[in-house]
């Protein structure tokens, strides 16, 4: 099961932290002690940066568009 920093976009990461972070693999558990990632209260920052196109491009943004309509606002 992936958690929800799992969907988080490299190029919203990057945006939030900086070049020398990345967004982390489909499976990837987060460790906040490795010096490219982040830490897990940082999510709502990264993923404020994130794109439309950002989030319906992943399994959970074409989820949420196919049953609650996420586009049709």
């Amino acid at each position: 099961m992936r958690a929800f920093e799992n969907y988080l976009a490299e190029r919203a990461v990057k945006s939030v932290k900086g070049d020398d972070h990345r967004g982390l693999m489909p499976y990837e558990k987060l460790d906040p002690r490795a010096p490219d990632l982040w830490g897990k209260a940082e999510n709502a920052s990264i993923a404020a940066e994130m794109t439309a196109d950002e989030i319906l491009a992943t399994d959970l943004g074409k989820f949420l568009d196919a049953n609650i309509g996420a586009t049709n606002t």
